[in-house]
């Protein structure tokens, strides 16, 4: 079997496209808490998939570009893995507990996301954390309280928009919003348009993000596996790709995925009775890659333990 190529590790370049008579730009940063709503407020904003979507936290694991274009006005979005307070020597950890700083330090403006629902409930611990790391920055940001629709006391919801802007003190404005059920939405895309600048696009306006062929291919699989397992297994799934070519006779895309496991017990539960869960992991993000690819995609997973410790 033929490795990943190179080219298909890389993000695509884009050279010498038309500019709009007067282009302008903002590159933005979505942070928050582990959960809060970050990926779906991109994936409704970009119109398109850029971000995995799963209740469980940290799925995010590496800066998501997404890119919305509206008129003469550009803005690319970095979704970013929620920001957490455990600083385990895990190389996991480690790297989901760096990649927001590093996204916060090279945007023109961030947009701080809160679960509104988990404010009420104190229920976590990361916002604190993340608040005392914002003061290191001086970026100018935008408060976003998410999941408000759960919240019938429209008083509790403007507390918490109080209580929560001075802790940053470069918050220019605020917005209660439902990104799971679209409200005020558009509020936040027209207010994320007013903060652009003159500046050349970075992308063609169709492109709707900017991540490689192989970053796509495992997120669409990774999302797979957690939406079907449980508790803390699908964080131990290791995901190697062994396979990558094109069929000489259709063109067709031929994927082989190793996924690694520590033991035979999480495998067998990976797998299924008589396969059910790994084929439909299987058959599912064969069916995505389809659509986002736009060309017959052949995937083969193959569940493999790893008697290493992870």
């Amino acid at each position: 079997m033929e490795p990943v190529s190179f080219e298909a590790k890389l993000p695509k370049v884009y050279k010498n496209f038309n500019q709009p008579l007067n282009p302008q730009l903002l590159k933005t940063v979505l942070i928050g808490p582990p959960n809060a709503g970050k990926s779906t407020i991109l994936n409704n904003l970009v119109q398109n998939e850029v971000s995995i979507v799963s209740a469980r936290p940290q799925t995010t694991r590496t800066r998501i570009p997404g890119i919305m274009t509206h008129d003469e006005k550009q803005v690319i979005f970095l979704d970013t893995p929620g920001v957490v307070t455990n600083q385990s020597k895990q190389k996991f950890n480690r790297e989901l507990s760096t990649t927001p700083w590093t996204s916060v330090d090279e945007a023109d403006h961030l947009l701080v996301v809160l679960d509104s629902t988990k404010l009420i409930n104190n229920t976590s611990h990361a916002e604190d954390f993340m608040f005392e790391r914002l003061k290191q920055f001086e970026k100018p940001a935008t408060l976003v309280l998410n999941k408000v629709d759960m919240i019938e006391d429209k008083q509790i919801i403007d507390n918490l928009i109080q209580e929560n802007l001075v802790k940053y003190d470069h918050f220019k404005h605020h917005l209660a919003i439902s990104a799971f059920n679209g409200i005020q939405l558009e509020s936040l895309k027209d207010h994320i348009l007013t903060l652009t600048y003159p500046h050349d696009w970075k992308y063609p306006g169709h492109i709707k993000q900017d991540a490689s062929d192989y970053d796509i291919v495992q997120d669409t699989i990774r999302k797979e596996i957690f939406d079907r397992l449980t508790g803390y297994l699908p964080y131990q799934v290791i995901q190697k790709n062994v396979g990558w070519h094109d069929e000489p006779n259709n063109g067709a895309l031929i994927i082989d995925q190793e996924l690694h496991l520590p033991s035979k017990s999480i495998a067998k539960i990976l797998i299924g009775t008589n396969g059910k869960i790994i084929n439909q992991i299987t058959q599912e993000a064969m069916m995505s890659l389809r659509r986002k690819f736009k060309r017959k995609v052949k995937l083969y997973i193959n569940v493999k333990v790893d008697k290493k410790k992870l």
